[in-house]
């Protein structure tokens, strides 16, 4: 499995690199970071390879998502809602539109000092709240 791992290498000789499927790295003697996709079983060696020219090297994989962030994307973009039906057709255009809420509309769904500041300070919201055939009522 190939993941992003980030690397910071800190003094020895300068070198410059290419893996295939990565940008090149360019070191010149000082501190560098980069970011590299390689699968896991290589970065040990990588680090091996990279630790010839001198240099303290540190690795870390780039943070992955989390299950509240996972739940999010797949809210998103839809996951198990293939076949819902808004309550108009205008909604997922709409500033008030909320994938969360029950009837989809941030008016009812949000709390209210939101849908002030909302309404107070933003152009597309007093227009499409206006607009709204179903007048925010989700």
């Amino acid at each position: 499995m190939h993941r992003l791992w980030t690397f910071r290498v800190v003094g020895g000789e300068s070198f410059q690199l290419s893996l295939e499927g990565n940008p090149s790295v360019v070191h010149e003697g000082r501190t560098s970071v980069f970011h590299l996709l390689l699968a896991d079983v290589s970065v040990n060696r990588f680090v091996d390879y990279l630790k010839q020219y001198g240099g303290q090297v540190e690795v870390w994989p780039m943070e992955g998502q989390s299950l509240e962030q996972k739940e999010e994307r797949d809210l998103l973009m839809g996951k198990d809602h293939e076949e819902e039906v808004y309550p108009c057709v205008r909604c997922p255009e709409c500033f008030w539109f909320e994938l969360r809420g029950e009837d989809h509309c941030g008016v009812t769904a949000w709390p209210s000092e939101t849908v002030e500041a909302a309404l107070a300070h933003n152009q597309k919201a007093s227009k499409d709240l206006v607009e709204c055939p179903l007048n925010g009522e989700g």
